[in-house]
């Protein structure tokens, strides 16, 4: 395939090396071609000569795109598309596929079972950027969209949804032999707050909440609010023990006096439960003992202590 060298701008260089892109082609000079015009554009690239080989390649590595040849003997592209759609990890991959055979059945085939766009061979390569560009950025919308719609308004931590997202996620990692917990907990006495100082100090109060949270979690860690007063965080690879230990550092955290604009200080006060996940949890009755854990901590903690307000 011959392919002539496409100049990169250093701001286009500089945007596409955080994006990875795949190039599955059997034909090794037309598979080198693509990877050095791809690389000289900036892009963390890696090849394989057919679908098998580009399934074996994403144990630790999902591309952002994949450019793939429809024949090949070491799996055809159609499977590969297949393949890739089944993936949690490639949900979100822009598939590109080339053919020489550009027929119209051949193009709406591809299109049906998942892919994402289509190419008649030869490639030009300033088409072949170009739609990559579009396709990025297309997943770069969809991405911003799918964060708003799991972020929580007030304390731009996850929301419910974001949270069962997230639980998910370490589920299916706990399945390959890892281990995760998680925290309940709420704000103890935030209605008699909210009838005191009122809503917009009660905001003000879950807002700070939200930020002490962020300020001890991990990066790993996932922080959300559940609803109302209620906080949930997901510990990734944190076993009971850990979960124990992590516990108090949120609990500290949380307990720090609110002082309000006008100089008065509002103690804060939470329960906190914990969970640790055990192979066959969902993530509802992981949530429902973590809960339970929380309302006990609240009675052996607070039982006997006068309300905060």
């Amino acid at each position: 395939m011959a392919m002539g060298m496409a100049c990169a701008s250093w701001a286009g260089m500089k945007e596409a090396a955080s994006h990875r892109v795949l190039i599955v082609e059997d034909e090794p000079v037309s598979r080198e071609a693509l990877v050095t015009l791809l690389e000289w554009e900036g892009y963390d690239v890696r090849s394989a000569q057919g679908g098998e080989d580009a399934i074996a390649l994403l144990t630790d590595w999902a591309p952002d795109v994949v450019v793939s040849d429809v024949s090949m003997p070491r799996g055809h592209g159609f499977g590969l598309v297949s393949a890739l759609r089944r993936r949690e990890d490639c949900r979100d991959t822009a598939i590109l596929l080339m053919s020489a055979r550009d027929d119209v059945t051949r193009r709406v085939s591809g299109l049906d079972i998942g892919a994402d766009d289509f190419l008649g061979k030869p490639i030009d390569p300033e088409e072949l950027l170009a739609r990559i560009r579009v396709h990025l950025r297309n997943a770069n919308r969809r991405r911003r969209l799918q964060r708003a719609s799991l972020t929580d308004g007030t304390t731009g931590l996850l929301n419910r949804d974001g949270l069962i997202k997230a639980i998910h996620h370490e589920i299916e990692r706990a399945k390959r032999n890892s281990v995760f917990s998680v925290l309940v907990f709420d704000l103890d006495h935030f209605k008699d707050l909210n009838d005191t100082f009122g809503h917009a100090v009660g905001d003000h109060v879950l807002e700070a909440a939200a930020s002490n949270l962020r300020d001890v979690a991990r990066s790993v860690d996932h922080c959300g609010r559940w609803g109302g007063d209620e906080f949930v965080v997901v510990l990734s690879t944190c076993d009971a023990t850990e979960a124990r230990v992590a516990l108090e550092r949120f609990r500290a955290a949380i307990e720090q006096p609110f002082v309000c604009d006008d100089g008065q200080i509002i103690p804060i006060r939470c329960s906190i439960g914990a969970a640790t996940y055990s192979e066959g949890d969902a993530h509802e009755s992981l949530l429902a003992e973590a809960d339970r854990a929380m309302y006990l901590d609240k009675q052996s903690r607070h039982a006997e202590l006068p309300a905060a307000l």
